[in-house]
Order: structure tokens, then sequence, then C-alpha cells
């Protein structure tokens, strides 16, 4: 996900310090300015649906409270996907 490493949305999604999880910090301009560059939807509750399906967990509790999380997703990791032929 490229958002959050974006210098112009860090006041709408960003990193944790630790790099291990990011926040959403402004969900209404994350929805209108983010979603539809980066996905094919503009719904906050289907990014969130979306993310779940993809392994995301939002966090409950603790100083990460309400940032997203996947045990495989770090900050500076570099991710190619491969999609299959259709």
């Amino acid at each position: 996900m490229a958002a959050p490493t974006n210098p112009a949305l860090q006041d709408v999604v960003a990193w944790a310090p630790h790099g291990r999880s990011w926040r959403i910090l402004k969900p209404r301009d994350f929805e209108v300015n983010v979603l539809p560059r980066y996905f094919e939807h503009s719904k906050f509750s289907s990014f969130v649906r979306q993310a779940n399906g993809w392994g995301f967990r939002r966090l409950a509790q603790g100083r990460d409270r309400n940032a997203y999380y996947h045990e495989y997703f770090l900050r500076w990791v570099v991710y190619f996907f491969v999609y299959p032929n259709t």
C-alpha cells in the first residue's frame, strides 16, 4: 500500500513509528482522497472489509489502538504482487 508512505498523505494515513502497523488518522479524508486514487471503490466500510480479507486486523488496545496490523506487512519491505493472467 503506497498511501502510508506518501508524504502528502501523512496527516491522513501513516505508519506507526515501529513500522509494523499503520493507522488511518482522518477516515473521512481517507475515504474522499485516498480510496478513489488507490482502489476501485470509495467507501470506507468496503476498504475495511477488504483489508480484513487480506488478513489485516485492527488492534483494539494498547498504544497501537485502531491501527491495522498484518504479521508479514512491514514498512521497510518492498512487496511484489503477481496477478495471474485471466
